[in-house]
């Protein structure tokens, strides 16, 4: 009964979030989306309680941005709000006496990915997040606040931009520092020929984003239930939204075993994740630092 339960669950979330993408872009929830995406994964989770949790935090980051007394552009102020809310424990995050809900990145998933540390729930319950659910987050709650945002998608990677702002992008796996575009395209050796055709650095939709977030579902049914037909159903609905999503093309060309599409995927740009040898030799300077043998 429970998996039958389950599979109609992921049928119900996969029509609702259809639904949801058919809706002006102003209306899209990516938090909900990003809910009904985890729900089958993590059965416990409670949508509205979910959506109550990412209302609450956009309201303290507001309270954040109206205390600062710091002579800064508004953008900056709202960047540095957000940072110290998810980033740095305080008044504003305290759950107990010296307990915070303060997020971090999970070096533990750097090399091998755990599927189920690609939703949000995960983040949530762990306080650890991956390069995927930190932007995420990041994003779901300024949107929530009416900021001009977008998701950025690099090979494996996002982050967020924040468009008029001094410093535009937010690194969000690394407490929301700033990174310049060409510090991104050198590091994860995006090609000419993605970036002429957008299939990365280019500030995503609404329907883009929840387009990348389905890559992920996808991905974890491949992988941890080995259920193809799943799989194969969230990559195509991810080419739906957005036919440049050159991961999908090639995961889905793979799984029907259709070579077109991934010939696509590869005349879009995608890339192999083969990272700089500089980007390389930061992350392990990072883990040294954390204490984090690799």
């Amino acid at each position: 009964m429970i998996l039958i339960f389950l599979q109609i669950t992921a049928w119900a979330n996969l029509k609702a979030i259809d639904s949801i993408v058919n809706l002006p872009e102003k209306d899209i929830d990516i938090g909900l989306v990003c809910l009904l995406l985890s729900k089958d994964v993590f059965p416990e989770v409670d949508i509205n309680q979910g959506l109550i949790l990412f209302d609450n935090m956009a309201k303290g980051v507001e309270m954040l941005v109206e205390a600062s007394k710091d002579n800064w552009p508004l953008s900056d102020k709202r960047i540095g709000a957000l940072n110290t809310f998810l980033f740095k424990p305080g008044y504003w995050n305290a759950m107990a006496k010296n307990k915070y809900m303060v997020y971090e990145y999970d070096d533990a998933n750097i090399d091998k990915i755990d599927p189920k540390s690609l939703f949000i729930p995960h983040m949530i319950y762990e306080r650890k997040g991956t390069c995927s659910t930190m932007p995420t987050l990041w994003y779901i709650i300024a949107d929530r606040l009416k900021w001009p945002v977008n998701i950025v998608r690099l090979p494996g990677h996002m982050f967020v931009k924040y468009k008029g702002a001094q410093l535009e992008n937010i690194e969000a796996t690394a407490k929301g520092c700033f990174i310049p575009d060409t510090q991104y395209i050198k590091d994860m050796q995006v090609s000419e020929t993605a970036l002429k055709n957008q299939t990365y650095m280019k500030p995503l939709s609404k329907k883009e984003f929840i387009s990348t977030l389905l890559v992920n579902k996808g991905y974890y049914y491949i992988i941890e239930d080995k259920d193809t037909a799943k799989s194969i159903n969230y990559y195509s609905l991810t080419i739906k939204y957005d036919s440049k999503n050159a991961e999908a093309l090639k995961g889905l060309g793979v799984l029907r075993k259709d070579y077109s599409l991934i010939e696509k995927a590869e005349f879009i740009g995608i890339s192999d994740y083969i990272y700089s040898k500089e980007f390389y030799e930061k992350r392990n300077n990072s883990l040294q630092k954390k204490g984090v043998n690799k």
